[in-house]
Formats: structure tokens, C-alpha cells, sequence
């Protein structure tokens, strides 16, 4: 499936709606792009394959990838005897999105209690602005913990939901019967 024009039109507007929605983050639409054709292939792709599907330099697809593949939306692969670079759809990318959130705000919690330790103690504003990031940090920190223990929960239930559906012996409509009847004769 790495041949875009080979995709439903659908898919391909797809695809291109990934690259807008990351754009809107201020990543390069091309990321985009890129993960949501990783999205709908069933198996890595190469970076060349990736490029000519997207009609895009394999030098942009390279540097996207690996940036991709740095906030664990992406995830390297290999293909035994093929020494190119080859990506796929990161099984745990909405779990790695709320850990990436959580390390972040540690990040910034370290850096606001360094700040804290730093200033005068006289320092009123400077105090006041370092004390409420911090609080934030930790609220963050805390909700993103429970965020997380609550996805985990919702993604294991909607699994095991569509596994049973998956699984349940279809119901097939009874047809009309073409064995003789048992009913009595009218004796015609």
C-alpha cells in the first residue's frame, strides 16, 4: 500500500488532513503526511517507498521520520537482508503522547525549582511566576498520571469489546424451509 495513488480518494484525503492537523502544531505538514500514511499500512515502509507515495524529496521524508520516530509517533524497523531504512505506525503512540506530556512537565518542574532556588528571596514577581509554574508542573504531572491509568483502562475495554464482536457466531436469517410440510392433508 506505500503507492498513494493506488489509496481510495478518501484515504488520500486522509492523509492529507494528518498533514493540516500537524501543521497546526507547528510540524512540518510532511510529518503529517507521513504518519498518517504509516497509519493505514499494514507493514513498514522504506523511506523511498514513503517519498515516492507521498511525491515528496526522500531527504524531507528522512529528516520527518526520524522526528517522528523521536516523539515516538513512528517506529523504526528493519527487514532482514535489506539494510534501508524502513518506518511504521508506532503501536503505543497515544500512550507515548501523555508520557511525553508527563516527562515534559518534570522537565519544567526541575527547571522552575532550580529558578526557585536561584532568585532573591525578596523577589516577589519572579517568586509569584516560578511558584505558579511549578504548581502547574505538578498538577500537570499528577492529571497526566491519571490520564494515562485511565487510557490504558478505555483502550483495554474498547479492545476486548471489539474482539468479542469479532469473535460472535453471526446470526443468519432463517430461510423458508423446502422440506415437504407435516401439516395434515385437507383431503382434497
Amino acid at each position: 500500500m506505500a503507492d498513494l495513488k493506488a489509496l481510495s480518494a478518501g484515504v488520500r484525503e486522509f492523509i492529507d488532513q494528518m498533514g493540516l492537523y500537524f501543521e497546526g502544531f507547528d510540524i512540518s505538514r510532511s510529518a503529517g503526511r507521513i504518519m498518517g500514511l504509516l497509519m493505514v499500512t499494514d507493514h513498514p515502509l522504506s523511506l523511498d517507498e514513503i517519498a515516492s507515495a507521498l511525491q515528496v524529496s526522500r531527504a524531507s521524508v528522512s529528516t520527518n521520520a526520524r522526528l517522528l520516530a523521536s516523539a515516538g509517533l513512528a517506529q523504526p524497523a528493519s527487514m532482514p537482508g535489506d539494510r534501508r531504512d524502513f518506518y511504521r505506525y508506532s503501536p503505543h503512540t497515544w500512550e507515548r503522547r501523555i508520557l511525553a506530556g508527563i516527562a515534559s512537565s518534570r522537565m519544567a518542574q526541575r527547571i522552575a525549582e532550580h529558578g526557585l532556588a536561584a532568585i532573591e528571596p525578596n523577589s516577589a514577581v519572579a517568586r509569584a511566576n516560578l511558584d505558579e509554574m511549578r504548581d502547574f508542573c505538578e498538577f500537570y504531572i499528577r492529571e497526566g498520571e491519571y490520564m494515562l491509568e485511565r487510557w490504558r483502562a478505555h483502550k483495554h475495554e474498547k479492545h476486548e469489546k471489539r474482539r468479542a464482536t469479532q469473535t460472535e457466531t453471526p446470526i443468519t436469517p432463517s430461510t423458508p424451509s423446502t422440506a415437504p410440510s407435516t401439516a395434515p392433508s385437507t383431503g382434497d
